[in-house]
């Protein structure tokens, strides 16, 4: 290990805790309000864009903007590009205890949730949870899609390595890959009730 991070990784946690205080906790009135709140949304369901944010806070978009700004400045929030999406995650892990006692979300695990906070992979991910493995005929038909649709977001879900299609006799099936991580993430990272809107009984089903 190297010894300069052990040295200075407490100074680091400790600046953050004190940006943490003064730009957050300390702020007053509305605006320490509102920064409050989108600060604890974004580290309880990380991986949202701005106009879901807004959306789901009943906040105004240039307000949500404007705090984001200012957390993604002090360090405290990063904002990543996903095909034109921009999508936030916290860095740091809020001392006031309001949040869920999760931490910041890895590189790899932002790849995922980047697809997890997408109602139509979502829902792919809730069908296999249960099912384990189906056809990508069966797949289709459950969800009411057209296969083509199917097909691109399991491709998309494969790139980050969610899913896989495999071939069993005549068939082309699709499996979660590691399902005890998949299942750690939303437990982790519940998405938002509005995710879910459209198969809220199989999310129900789930039982998570």
């Amino acid at each position: 290990m190297n010894p300069a991070v052990v040295v200075h990784a407490p100074a680091r946690r400790q600046a953050r805790a004190l940006q943490f205080a003064v730009l957050v906790l300390a702020a007053h009135g509305r605006e320490g309000t509102s920064r409050r709140l989108v600060f604890g949304f974004i580290e309880d369901h990380p991986g949202l864009h701005q106009r879901e944010i807004a959306r789901l806070l009943r906040l105004t978009p240039s307000n949500v903007e404007y705090h984001l700004r200012q957390l993604v400045r002090a360090g405290l929030v990063q904002a990543e590009n996903d095909a034109g999406f921009v999508r936030y995650y916290a860095t740091v892990q809020s001392p006031d205890g309001v949040s869920r006692p999760v931490g910041p979300v890895s590189r790899e695990e932002r790849k995922c949730l980047s697809l997890l906070r997408q109602a139509r992979p979502l829902e792919i991910v809730a069908h296999l949870l249960l099912e384990e493995t189906l056809t990508l005929g069966e797949l289709a038909n459950r969800m009411g899609i057209a296969p083509a649709t199917l097909t691109y977001q399991v491709k998309k879900l494969e790139s980050v390595g969610l899913v896989e299609r495999y071939r069993d006799g005549n068939e082309r099936r699709v499996r979660l890959r590691a399902r005890e991580e998949v299942v750690r993430l939303l437990l982790d990272h519940e998405p938002p009730q509005d995710l879910v809107a459209g198969f809220e009984d199989l999310w129900d089903e789930l039982e998570l």
